[in-house]
């Protein structure tokens, strides 16, 4: 398997504020604020520690980040778009990830 790279994790998370604005109706300007909003109820819920987690997202984050993080460009991200990448149903039936799908058209 190829390496993830931060492109790829970044469609990964559009594809999840995509599918939360579809299931509240969320506009994109408060999408990633309410998602973490009821992501912090749902760890209240389920006895998860909101905050560990975010602390250990930071530090992912900061990490994947200073090993091989380069912004992409519009284009790029467009023509991923546009390829489906960055869309749920492009999972195809047998649950292959996205990743390769992202790497597919990369």
């Amino acid at each position: 398997m190829t390496e993830i790279t931060n492109l790829q994790r970044a469609v990964w998370a559009e594809c999840a504020v995509n599918a939360f604005r579809q299931q509240t109706g969320c506009d994109e300007e408060d999408s990633l604020g309410d998602l973490l909003c009821d992501l912090t109820h749902w760890a209240r819920a389920t006895n998860f520690d909101f905050d560990l987690a975010l602390d250990r997202a930071r530090m992912h984050f900061d990490a994947e980040r200073n090993a091989q993080w380069t912004a992409p460009t519009n284009a790029r991200l467009n023509a991923m778009k546009s390829s489906g990448a960055a869309s749920p149903s492009s999972w195809n039936s047998s649950g292959t990830p996205l990743v390769n799908v992202v790497a597919s058209i990369m």
